[in-house]
């Protein structure tokens, strides 16, 4: 046997043959360079197996290099790789939640058990303490929740929002700039309570533009009508009495009573409609705080107020089937069903009538309607409308008769701004007498009642 002058192999140039029936060319960079990534976990009982495999690595015949100096690398390489694998420990499987209770967990076995963040509870609440929105006082001595309601709805109406359109008032007088307007705003109105977020600035940028671009007068004499800043107060108060504080829950319900307020310059509410918008939910919760401390008289607020239009005698009431609607005529008890489909499996009778009107706070709908038939899968719905939008609908349960003479349908939950009412009752079959008719409609609003005296009779 011929021998290569190393006398280790048995010929010249002999090298063991690898896994591979030709060579690779490397990986330019080493196994802990490069794009990581992450290899699922691997039983511990198979690293030796994988280890045998990777040994197959080392064999120079496994790599395609220039030179020596090159395979010495790759073969380097080929062991730092092997000691990766065979350094593994015990997965890292962690996983961290916050609770309801704004408590730190982690879990370290697949969210089979929980434990709390080490100086989480001590720490955190300290760590965050100004950015935390305070929650308002407890009740003051002698006040329920409904005066403290009263409290924070007219200090938010008289200290913060009448008080900010009386100093653009005196800025767009005194021609002080943007900036001086804000500063004037924080400093003399607010105090340490409002900082300068990017909802303030909107506010006040918006604010001072409607001042400045509308007739001052109007604003003037806005800001010394107390009927005005009564009505404001009333429309937050309304939306705010049964927590007895501005919520999130409820702030967009005080919103829309608030831009919903009617005044001889539209113009000045929808600035402070803007104003309030601006500032958002968060700002207000902030703001609201010191109002829970002051005292103010809600007693001029009243309750629920209620405008029905009574169809009977054949009153419009300003209402009429809307164009491509499906029916209704006038008759002695109101507004009665029109034939459809007459003749067909489909044939029903229904009432589709509609009534527009200026935007207000509507709290519930009602309707006051007899059926003499069954629903027979025909629509009996109420819609409401706002700016053109559907808002809110509301399918009637009754899918029967109703008592004889009619009886009232409660339309609950509205609480929203609308402008328009339609109401589709349909029965199942020809008109026979009483079979379809809707003889009055009303709607609940909170604070003054913006149609008049009421005249609720069902």
């Amino acid at each position: 046997m011929t021998y290569d002058p190393a006398w280790d192999m048995p010929q010249p140039n002999w090298v063991q043959q690898g896994s591979f029936e030709a060579g690779a060319i490397p990986p330019a960079v080493a196994p802990n360079a490069g794009t990581p990534v992450c290899i699922g976990p691997v039983a511990v009982e198979w690293l030796p197996y994988v280890q045998g495999a990777l040994d197959q690595l080392r064999n120079p015949s496994s790599w395609i290099v220039a030179d020596d100096t090159a395979l010495a690398t790759t073969l380097q390489r080929v062991d730092e790789l092997r000691s990766i694998i065979g350094m593994a420990t015990g997965c890292c499987d962690v996983a961290i939640r916050l609770t309801a209770g704004c408590v730190l967990q982690y879990s370290i076995d697949g969210g089979a058990t929980w434990t709390d963040v080490a100086g989480w509870a001590a720490n955190f609440a300290a760590c965050v303490k100004q950015a935390t929105i305070p929650d308002v006082p407890l009740l003051p001595p002698g006040a329920d929740t409904a005066q403290r309601g009263c409290n924070i709805a007219g200090y938010l109406a008289t200290s913060i929002v009448k008080a900010a359109i009386q100093e653009a008032i005196t800025a767009y007088n005194t021609n002080l700039s943007l900036l001086q307007f804000a500063v004037q705003v924080t400093s003399s109105i607010l105090a340490f309570e409002f900082p300068w977020t990017t909802a303030f600035v909107y506010a006040v940028y918006d604010l001072y533009q409607a001042v400045s671009s509308s007739t001052i007068a109007d604003f003037t004499a806005a800001a010394s009508d107390g009927t005005l800043w009564a009505n404001v107060t009333c429309a937050i108060y309304n939306a705010i009495k049964a927590d007895g504080k501005v919520t999130r829950a409820n702030f967009s319900s005080m919103l829309a009573a608030v831009c919903g307020v009617t005044y001889a310059h539209p113009e000045v509410v929808t600035a402070i409609c803007t104003y309030l918008t601006d500032l958002g939910v968060d700002q207000v919760l902030g703001l609201q705080v010191g109002g829970a401390l002051d005292t103010v008289d809600c007693s001029g607020c009243g309750g629920t107020w209620c405008y029905e239009w009574n169809f009977s005698g054949s009153q419009a009431m300003g209402w009429a089937v809307p164009a491509g609607g499906y029916g209704g005529n006038l008759c002695a008890y109101g507004w009665c069903g029109t034939e459809v489909n007459a003749g067909t499996p489909n044939d029903y009778t229904g009432v589709d009538i509609v009534h527009s009107f200026p935007a207000h706070y509507v709290v519930d709908i009602a309707i006051f309607a007899e059926a003499r038939t069954g629903q027979g899968g025909a629509a009996r719905d109420v819609y409401a409308y706002h700016a053109g939008a559907l808002v809110f609908v509301y399918h009637i349960p009754l899918g029967g008769t109703t008592a004889v003479g009619g009886q009232a349908i409660g339309i609950p939950g509205v609480n929203q701004m609308i402008d328009k009412i339609q109401v589709s009752w349909r029965s199942f079959g020809p008109p026979v007498l009483g079979a379809t008719q809707v003889k009055a409609v009303k709607v609940e609003g909170t604070g003054p009642n913006p149609f008049g005296a009421d005249n609720c009779t069902f």
